[in-house]
C-alpha cells in the first residue's frame, strides 16, 4: 500500500486501530531509527510513543492537494522528536540506579507487551519485576508522555467516573480483575500513574483491545461498583 492510499484510508477510518497499526508497521523503520538515536538519553518507551504521535498528527494534518509528499511532510512533522529530550529534562539529573530501574521498566513493559499483544496492567509489570504497585506508578510517572494521542472523535463516556468516588471499592474492584481487565480499569480512572481517558476507543487504540471489548469491560466494571456500592451503603 502506497502512502496516498494508506492516507486516504485512515481520513477515513481514524477511529480504526486496524489502520492506526498500518500506519506504525509502515513508517516502523522511521520509528525504530529515532528509538536507536534518543535511547541513550531517554527511555525507549518514551521516545516510541511520541514518534508515533507525531507520525499520526502528520496524516491528520496533511494536505494531499499540496505540492508536498506524504513521506516528507511526515519526515517535516518528526523533526519536533528532538524536543523530547528539553521536555523530558536532563537524563544526568536521574541517579544511574535509578536510570537502570527505568531500563528494566521498558524492557518489562515491551517483553509483556510482545507476549500478550496489548498493554501490560501495572499489576503485571509490579509482579514481573517484583516491585510494589506504587513504585510501578511512580516509574511511569516519570517516563513523561509515555501514551500518545490518537486521532478520535470523543464520545460520551459509557462510564462518568466522577460518580466513582469510593478509592476503597475501586482498589476492591481492581484485584478482582485479569490483567487485561486491569489496563483499561487503570486508564478508567487514571490509577496508578495512567492518564485518565474516559473515551472507549481512545482506550481502544492505547491498549490495542478491542473497542468492543473495552465496552464490555467498562460495563461490568460499572455493575460490580454499583453492586459494592450498595452493600457498603
Amino acid at each position: 500500500m502506497n502512502d496516498i492510499d494508506l492516507y486516504n484510508e485512515y481520513t477515513n477510518n481514524p477511529n480504526d486501530e486496524r489502520v492506526v497499526t498500518k500506519i506504525f508497521n509502515k513508517y516502523n523503520p522511521l520509528i525504530q531509527k529515532e528509538v536507536s538515536r534518543l535511547s541513550y538519553q531517554l527511555p525507549p518507551i518514551t521516545v516510541e510513543m511520541r514518534i508515533k504521535r507525531l507520525i499520526l498528527n502528520a496524516f491528520k494534518t496533511y494536505n494531499p492537494v499540496s505540492n508536498v509528499p506524504l513521506s516528507a511532510w511526515i519526515k517535516q512533522n518528526t523533526q519536533n522528536i528532538n524536543r523530547l529530550t528539553s521536555e523530558y529534562g536532563e537524563i544526568g539529573a536521574i541517579p544511574v540506579n535509578r536510570y537502570a530501574k527505568l531500563d528494566q521498566f521498558n524492557k518489562t513493559y515491551k517483553k509483556i507487551s510482545d507476549e500478550t499483544g496489548r498493554e501490560p496492567s501495572v499489576a503485571e509489570i509490579a509482579d514481573d519485576m517484583t516491585l510494589p504497585e506504587n513504585e510501578i506508578a511512580r516509574l511511569m510517572s516519570e517516563i513523561k508522555n509515555i501514551t500518545y494521542q490518537s486521532n478520535v472523535t470523543y464520545e460520551p463516556a459509557a462510564i462518568d467516573s466522577t460518580e466513582y468516588k469510593s478509592e476503597s471499592i475501586l482498589r476492591a474492584i481492581y484485584y478482582t480483575l485479569g490483567n487485561r481487565d486491569k489496563v483499561v480499569f487503570e486508564y478508567l480512572f487514571g490509577f496508578d500513574g495512567r492518564p485518565k481517558i474516559e473515551n472507549t476507543n481512545e482506550i481502544a487504540v492505547l491498549t490495542r483491545i478491542d473497542p468492543s471489548t473495552v465496552s464490555r469491560i467498562k460495563s461490568k466494571i460499572g455493575k460490580q461498583y454499583k453492586d459494592l456500592e450498595d452493600v457498603y451503603d
